[in-house]
């Protein structure tokens, strides 16, 4: 092995140092070459990854016929989502993941370009990592309408302690770990 300087680019992720000890991660070449390679490089750009109250059913079986002569390459867009998303864009993942379990019989292609729209609004955004005391904590919020339920999550990291909190309408769950 030798030493190629700082890291930069690894995996199609950019990698930038700057000098107050942050680094930003970003995607942005990668999602402009998916926006060109599925024809959405000159779209309108969507402010959501999804349409508000977005009900995603198995395609009937003159839906799928209609998306068949469509010729959309589903996987082919699910998959450079997935890749997407779990590198540096997690605001797509509730999304991506409910148009995943479409693989085998497609037919959402609407729902999948609305996403590649809000990715065309969003190509500058990207992870930021600075540098802290020790201290990790990260929040998620997520509200599943139809199930009547809310769960909050809260992890934290501290050097040899970690803590995991899940808390919903009817019940509070926590934890902590110590590594």
């Amino acid at each position: 092995m030798d030493d190629r300087g700082p890291l930069q680019w690894f995996l199609g992720i950019d990698f930038t140092r700057h000098l107050d000890g942050t680094y930003p991660m970003s995607q942005e070449r990668y999602a402009r070459s998916i926006l060109q390679r599925f024809n959405m490089g000159d779209c309108k750009p969507a402010d959501t990854p999804a349409a508000m109250g977005l009900q995603l059913t198995n395609p009937t079986d003159e839906e799928h016929n209609a998306f068949l002569d469509t010729k959309f390459p589903y996987r082919q867009a699910i998959g450079s989502l997935i890749y997407l998303m779990t590198a540096t864009r997690p605001d797509i993942s509730w999304v991506v993941s409910k148009l995943s379990q479409f693989l085998e019989r497609p037919g959402h292609t609407t729902a999948v370009k609305r996403v590649f729209r809000y990715i065309k609004g969003t190509l500058t955004h990207n992870l930021h990592f600075t540098k802290t005391t020790g201290t990790l904590t990260g929040y998620t919020d997520s509200d599943w309408r139809h199930q009547q339920q809310t769960i909050n999550n809260r992890i934290c990291i501290r050097p040899r302690k970690r803590t995991y909190q899940l808390e919903d309408k009817k019940t509070a769950h926590s934890s902590t770990i110590f590594l």
